[in-house]
């Protein structure tokens, strides 16, 4: 029989036939989570496979809130949020509204706003990333302007000493860039190893972009 770190496996291969097995074997993995405390339902979000949600939802189960939020189901969110605050955090330390900016569910941000989540709160686990950082991994510019429309602040630090900023220049998101700066992001912040966002938009070979930022 398959352990529990083999299903996480599985579920980060994308090995369907693999998990029907298992699971076929051993329900009650579908109610294990990660060390860190990620739900199979989350996990197979987080590495990209969300074709394995149905796969990992037990029978008669609903998404809660945090999973509803990264699938980006409305009608569930809405539901949820009558059972769970807003402002709240997954058993794996992330906020509603940092997974609806990370999946890049523009509607559930909304509504999340709307029903009390702040823009400011990082998530409380070893990553410490505020919702706009994970909007701007995301890429829509739509999640950053909401975010910063409703006063996120535009410079938060992550574990690293990385602001939004910075993520855009790994990224090479100019676009995204430009929003931050006519916000007020910072051109000259460093990381914790002391590299400005031109820095890493060099390092990450986006010339352009970083020759932009030293504007």
């Amino acid at each position: 029989m398959m352990s529990g770190p083999d299903f996480f496996t599985a579920i980060r291969n994308g090995d369907e036939p693999a998990l029907r097995r298992l699971v076929d074997r051993s329900p009650q993995l579908l109610t294990t989570r990660t060390a860190e405390g990620a739900s199979p339902v989350l996990y197979a979000l987080y590495a990209r496979k969300p074709h394995l949600v149905p796969l990992l939802m037990a029978p008669g189960a609903r998404l809660d809130l945090y999973e509803a939020c990264a699938v980006g189901d409305l009608a569930q969110v809405r539901r949820r949020l009558g059972e769970a605050p807003a402002e709240s955090f997954s058993p794996d330390g992330f906020t509603p509204l940092g997974l609806a900016a990370y999946f890049g569910h523009y509607e559930v941000a909304v509504l999340l706003l709307q029903h009390g989540a702040h823009p400011a709160t990082p998530s409380n686990n070893k990553l410490a990333v505020a919702p706009l950082h994970s909007a701007v991994e995301n890429g829509d510019p739509r999640l950053v302007r909401l975010l910063l429309q409703h006063h996120a602040p535009v410079d938060p630090v992550e574990f690293l000493g990385a602001t939004p900023l910075h993520a855009a220049a790994v990224g090479g998101k100019r676009g995204i860039a430009e929003i931050l700066l006519a916000h007020g992001a910072n051109r000259q912040a460093v990381t914790r190893d002391g590299k400005t966002p031109s820095q890493l938009a060099a390092q990450y070979g986006h010339k352009d972009l970083a020759a932009f930022l030293l504007e």
